[in-house]
């Protein structure tokens, strides 16, 4: 007999430990926290509300652009449009966001920002 398997919602897979960046943050602060965190991209928060990401891309851009690490703020080249997904979403449905979206994590919010799941946390999820 078959074993049905268990509906999950985004909230069940999704890393709940995470770093945020405040947008006054230096890219110097940001750049070492991405780097102590082996991560690729940041959550950017203000009063407990997700108002952008910056990545690794961002800081490397920057750095091609002779602009100070120390100097330059996160809220100066954060992305301001951000895609997200809510914690009760199945991870099917983050799955179609990430493949339409062509990304590799999404944001996960509730009344503020919950988690990130990645699409590493969508397969394990799907292989269980």
């Amino acid at each position: 007999m078959a074993q049905s398997k268990v509906l999950m919602n985004i909230k069940d897979v999704m890393s709940k430990t995470f770093v945020i960046l405040r947008p006054h943050f230096s890219l110097k602060e940001a750049a070492d926290k991405m780097q102590a965190l082996n991560v690729l991209v940041l959550p950017v928060c203000d009063n407990g509300e997700l108002v952008g990401m910056i990545t690794d891309e961002d800081i490397a851009k920057a750095l091609r652009d002779g602009r100070s690490l120390t100097s330059t703020i996160v809220e100066d080249l954060m992305t301001r449009e951000v895609t997200f997904c809510f914690d009760d979403q199945s991870p099917e449905e983050a799955m179609k966001i990430m493949k339409e979206k062509q990304i590799a994590w999404l944001f996960v919010i509730t009344k503020q920002l919950a988690g990130i799941v990645s699409m590493d946390d969508l397969i394990e999820a799907e292989e269980t």
